[in-house]
């Protein structure tokens, strides 16, 4: 009993399940021909574009995690305050020659410690779409486009 239901539950689920695939007809003047050879030269420089911009997207990414993972070294932040307190006390110490403690870390006070901000990178795409504009420029030229639907199974 078990078997048959799980037989009519995966007969139920399966029922309609079908993708679209589109079969692409020329047309058949000569113009019409020549018409989609441009549509397809256009394509594929849209195509070069947007690889070319996704290579520089990647790079771009790279390069900023690359300097998002050393801001969130927290050896590198500790080292640099590190150095920020030695300037400090030599700064005091250099003033206070002259002046009272109150009035050299009062002076003291435009020198901060290092606080970063350490933003992770968002990754980005390029969003052209060169499918769409060639499937207009195809239909332009006299093409026609047919959406076939096949069955999973």
């Amino acid at each position: 009993m078990k078997h048959i239901i799980f037989y009519i539950y995966i007969t139920f689920i399966f029922t309609g399940c079908t993708y679209t695939s589109y079969q692409y007809v020329d047309p058949i003047t000569y113009n019409g021909k020549q018409c989609i050879e441009e549509c397809q030269n256009t394509k594929y420089t849209c195509q070069d574009i947007k690889n070319r911009e996704n290579r520089y997207y990647e790079k771009k990414y790279q390069k900023n995690m690359e300097l998002y993972t050393n801001c969130i070294d927290s050896k590198n932040i500790n080292h640099q305050n590190k150095r920020y307190e030695k300037k400090k006390r030599k700064y005091i110490k250099q003033c206070m020659r002259h002046n009272s403690i109150k009035n050299c870390k009062k002076q003291y006070g435009s020198f901060h410690p290092i606080k970063r901000k350490c933003d992770r990178p968002t990754k980005y795409y390029s969003n052209k779409e060169c499918s769409s504009h060639y499937n207009s420029c195809f239909r332009g030229c006299g093409g026609e486009i047919i959406a076939v639907e096949k069955d999973l199974f």
